[in-house]
């Protein structure tokens, strides 16, 4: 394949190919059973998994706050004999599973604004207008033109002065790969680009860089990292909920303009590693303004996340906006209560292997599977459950570990394979 043919195939000549959303596999329908012989699957423990990494910039006036306007859905109006019944997704890999450690519940509070005693009875179901592929890639909806733009837009709204603008892959990584293709077919080398490139665009200016990927999320990168005013805790580890609260508020008011929050919310999860030190999972600020609705699709969809470094001090910010303009519906949901029920009976979807059995239930909230690969996002009730055998494991110490369930939380009418 000559190097022009490259260069096509992942979107450097060709904007339309980057475009071309609709090109994102499809996956697989999930039928919905019982789950309990579920092997071992795609979430890593949280405990070990990687922390998201935020965003820094200069506290200035910022003019993209008009280009980022407060989330507006249209009245819960719906015809229950025209809703499109849903598919169920669920990613399954090769890490461990997805759960929780600490002595108490209590020390694992996340922030959403969802309470139990609440009068929801529909919440909005969306289409995932950049779902990403089987490996994680970004949907290409921008074109290396329009990511350019936006770098650019972004630097101007941080105060920031870009030294240089390039955009990813460069022709030397095109170069690198072409070297690797002798023997191999034209197939071959299209699974490798995909591998093997992200189209990107990046804003460099001096202390770092803005990254703005395909499907428009945004990253800012300080290096070196910036150090907080003293007095200011902001580390992964031997950090209070108070503490994270007090930096996060302050990382916001010097670089959260781009976010537009007026009135913020905050997700300080936290857990605890193996072997019992605590380390704070995210420093994430919301909206936590408007109907409950509004604010459990921003604790999910916008928000803005800070993480440090091993130092404590700024290193990446993440602003996260998902594009929600494409309305499937509003869905009747069942309740908290409901959903109890059906996890008790079995019916759920978890990464937690078979052979673990269920303890007390936990916590229960209602949230969105927003990892990026689902085709639809839709609402659930997420169930922490304690694992009692777990616990008995020598050196645990009293370290206790929780196991995440999933139960749909639209009214299972609506749902495909699922009992009504």
């Amino acid at each position: 394949m000559k190097s022009e043919k490259i260069f096509e195939a992942v979107g450097l000549i060709s904007d339309e190919k980057i475009t071309e959303a609709d090109t994102v596999k499809t996956k697989a329908k999930l039928s919905w059973q019982k789950m309990t012989g579920l092997a071992v699957a795609c979430f890593a423990l949280i405990a070990v998994v990687a922390v998201m990494i935020p965003l820094l910039g200069e506290n200035t006036e910022n003019p993209l706050v008009t280009d980022v306007p407060p989330l507006v859905l249209p009245p819960p109006q719906f015809d229950e004999d025209n809703l499109p019944v849903l598919n169920i997704e669920f990613e399954f890999g090769a890490m461990g599973f997805e759960a929780y450690m600490a002595y108490d519940i209590s020390e694992l509070g996340n922030g959403n604004p969802w309470v139990i005693e609440n009068d929801l009875t529909s919440m909005p179901v969306f289409s995932n207008k950049a779902p990403r592929n089987e490996i994680g890639q970004p949907a290409r909806i921008l074109s290396y033109d329009e990511m350019t733009e936006k770098a650019l837009e972004i630097a101007a709204a941080l105060g920031i002065e870009p030294t240089s603008v390039y955009t990813e892959p460069t022709q030397e990584q095109i170069d690198r790969l072409m070297q690797r293709t002798d023997g191999m077919t034209e197939k071959e080398i299209d699974e490798m680009l995909e591998w093997n490139t992200t189209p990107k665009a990046f804003a460099v200016f001096s202390g770092g860089k803005i990254e703005i990927a395909s499907d428009s999320r945004v990253t800012v990168w300080f290096e070196p990292s910036v150090a907080l005013p003293q007095g200011y805790s902001f580390t992964y580890s031997n950090t209070t909920e108070e503490q994270a609260r007090e930096a996060t508020a302050y990382l916001l008011s010097e670089y959260g303009t781009l976010a537009g929050i007026a009135n913020p919310g905050f997700n300080l999860q936290s857990s605890y590693s193996y072997y019992g030190e605590a380390s704070r999972i995210y420093y994430t600020a919301f909206e936590n303004n408007g109907s409950l609705t509004d604010k459990v699709l921003n604790y999910n969809f916008h928000n803005i996340t800070f993480s440090p470094d091993e130092n404590g001090r700024l290193w990446i910010i993440r602003y996260n906006r998902e594009d929600l303009s494409e309305l499937i519906g509003y869905y009747p949901i069942i309740t908290a209560e409901k959903a109890q029920e059906l996890l008790l009976d079995g019916y759920y979807l978890t990464t937690v292997p078979a052979d673990y059995s269920m303890g007390e239930v936990a916590s229960v909230e209602l949230m969105y599977r927003a990892g990026g690969k689902e085709q639809v996002y839709m609402p659930y009730y997420k169930f922490v459950v304690d694992l009692p055998e777990m616990a008995e494991i020598e050196g645990r110490n009293g370290l206790r570990t929780f196991g995440v369930f999933y139960v749909p939380a639209v009214n299972g009418e609506y749902l495909n394979d699922l009992p009504v």
